[in-house]
């Protein structure tokens, strides 16, 4: 086929897969600073070597994407226009990189340096990976706007293609993990949500106090025991833990009030030294049993 003036510029075969090597820096930046986090005693700044890694690797990847839009600029294309077929996406996790790096610095000076599941959750670290994503996927999106791409491409033209998915697959393993646990140790009818930055809610419809402190107690033991890792790298991410907080709902109380009594059960686990489960007194003549409600928080 022939292309004419109004088809997108391509990175090319060769082009996809130096994305993919700078793309393999960048990972590898990332799961360092990630294994720095959680065994790195005393990480107190952000200037470390680990972060070193990270963002020397994204700015190789960002300076490669930004040669190939100038060579496309020098050859006369103007705007959008000059963004590699795919690319487009990759140019914006670019800028949201750049955008997110500046807010983990300041996150960290404000907030301190994060651990364990905490760096999982913090608003930066969740755009540094979707910026990151968006920048791996590029060749993919190369090669699904391809229409000289065969119905049976060899494994050869794919390898780009499958590098990308390879590597944003490794980036989201390690969120995807921690959520994991918590589904896999519930009942069927129970909830499992995501609630505040780093916190999740575990909703156990029609079961009694203890049974939701047991519950918690597995998960919070299951997170404890289990060697983190990253595929197909084997990275070692470290030890994980959570505190629980666990409230049975009351006749007549609101949904508020239940969650407030439930946040200061996790205050207290917090405050008695983490990794552990608190929950209300049984003996508490009011907290009567109501129907289809129950509700644990994890943080």
């Amino acid at each position: 086929m022939f292309a004419t003036v109004d088809d997108p510029p391509r990175a090319g075969y060769t082009g996809n897969l130096l994305t993919i090597a700078f793309s393999a820096w960048l990972l590898g930046g990332l799961l360092t600073d990630v294994w720095a986090h959680n065994n790195v005693p005393k990480l107190e700044t952000f200037f470390t070597p680990w972060h070193a890694a990270l963002y020397s690797g994204f700015l190789a990847t960002a300076a490669w994407i930004c040669w190939l839009v100038r060579r496309n600029l020098m050859a006369g294309r103007r705007g959008a226009a000059a963004v590699p077929a795919g690319y487009l996406l990759g140019a914006f996790g670019v800028c949201l990189f750049l955008v997110a790096g500046a807010g983990d610095l300041t996150w960290h000076t404000i907030f301190g340096i994060e651990r364990n599941a905490r760096i999982l959750f913090s608003p930066t670290h969740l755009m540094l990976v979707t910026a990151i994503i968006l920048i791996m996927t590029s060749p993919l999106r190369d090669m699904l706007a391809d229409r000289s791409v065969p119905v049976a491409p060899t494994l050869r033209r794919l390898l780009p293609a499958i590098l990308s998915i390879a590597f944003a697959t490794v980036t989201l393993m390690v969120l995807l993990q921690y959520a994991n646990i918590l589904v896999q140790n519930v009942r069927g009818q129970d909830k499992v949500a995501r609630f505040g930055g780093e916190e999740f809610a575990l909703i156990f419809p029609g079961a009694r106090l203890g049974e939701a402190v047991i519950a918690a107690e597995r998960i919070r033991s299951v997170l404890e025991a289990k060697q983190w890792t990253l595929e197909p790298t084997g990275e070692r991410v470290g030890k994980v833990t959570a505190s629980f907080g666990v409230a049975k709902l009351r006749a007549d109380e609101s949904a508020s009030a239940l969650l407030q009594r439930a946040d200061e059960r996790l205050y207290e686990a917090k405050i008695q030294g983490r990794n552990r489960v608190v929950a209300d007194d049984p003996n508490d003549e009011t907290s009567q049993s109501a129907p289809r409600n129950r509700r644990a928080t994890a943080g």
